[in-house]
């Protein structure tokens, strides 16, 4: 994977790509993500495109990755307001339809990860407290002091994303969606 922060402020030389399980494979290139993040900023008028990639990262982090659910989150970035459903449409509308909101936020789960557990006032992912609540006594035994800057659903094919968390993430999925038949 590659460093977003770098890609924005040098233009970068390499595609971000991933893997799924599926075999399916998704190719983000350098162009397409520079696109999406000069959109971000434009739509929200952000200063700079770090600070649009900041407002991608933190409402990725948030839980924006669920586009078929009626979710609004809004968080703040400096003194601008950020939300969801904008965010949403912007990638939708930057890919044409190709790629969904949490394949996006799985091609850059790394660079999701590196911005909020490097940002000044870094929030947990937006599953941290389900976690805690469903796997007690195994959220507790990860001794990793950055486990709650992976509490999010997309990093659970990360291979970056300890292997605990993983589990409990995978865990947590098969309980709420390979159970209900």
């Amino acid at each position: 994977m590659i460093n977003v922060r770098e890609v924005i402020s040098n233009g970068g030389t390499h595609d971000v790509s991933v893997e799924f399980v599926e075999t399916q494979s998704i190719i983000i290139s350098n162009d397409d993500l520079n696109s999406t993040v000069e959109q971000v900023k434009r739509r929200f008028k952000l200063p700079d495109q770090r600070t649009a990639w900041t407002a991608i990262a933190v409402l990725m982090n948030a839980g924006a990755v669920n586009d078929k659910k009626n979710v609004n989150i809004k968080r703040t970035i400096g003194t601008i307001q950020v939300d969801s459903p904008t965010l949403n449409a912007v990638i939708k509308n930057s890919f044409s339809g190709r790629i969904k909101i949490r394949q996006f936020a799985r091609i850059l789960s790394d660079e999701i990860f590196i911005t909020i557990s490097g940002s000044k006032n870094p929030q947990p992912g937006f599953l941290v407290n389900d976690l805690e609540k469903n796997f007690p006594i195994e959220w507790d035994a990860i001794k990793d002091p950055n486990k709650k800057y992976w509490a999010c659903d997309f990093h659970n094919e990360n291979k970056n994303c300890p292997s605990e968390i993983r589990e409990l993430l995978v865990r947590r999925f098969d309980a709420r969606f390979r159970t209900k038949k």
